[in-house]
């Protein structure tokens, strides 16, 4: 996660920035989300694990629209990936005492990505106007 996060600073202060660059790192966070998630399949029951998947790739992809629609990134909402760290991490540690403990992590995390990507739509939705008077789009 550490170099995930130097990589773009670095990229932004030194000028490299590229569309492709930008592009590929949001592929590639996406696709360790998932992995790191998907990890919990076999330990944690499917369904919770596939809520924390699906709501934290839809909590992503939510941000990454409304990055593409703004311009500005939106990382409002609990269960940000630092989050989803902390959360699996201590649930895996914990686990090893307490079995229940993967799998409540997994619900914390679902929970909050669903909220996080409720957040994230609305920042969204009010970011891109308000009705006017008619009833239209501004």
């Amino acid at each position: 996660m550490a170099l995930n996060a130097l990589d773009g600073s670095l990229a932004r202060e030194t000028g490299g920035v590229t569309h492709r660059g930008t592009f590929l790192n949001e592929v590639a966070d996406r696709a360790g989300d998932f992995f790191v998630l998907a990890a919990g399949f076999w330990v944690v029951p499917l369904p919770v694990a596939a809520a924390a998947a699906g709501l934290v790739l839809a909590m992503e992809l939510v941000g990454a629209l409304g990055w593409a629609i703004t311009g500005a990134r939106i990382l409002d909402g609990p269960m940000a990936k630092p989050d989803r760290a902390i959360a699996i991490g201590a649930g895996a540690a914990v686990a090893s005492v307490y079995a229940v403990a993967l799998p409540a992590a997994y619900a914390v995390v679902a929970v909050g990505a669903g909220l996080g990507a409720a957040v994230r739509a609305h920042r969204v939705w009010v970011a891109c106007g308000v009705p006017d008077v008619a009833g239209g789009e501004s």
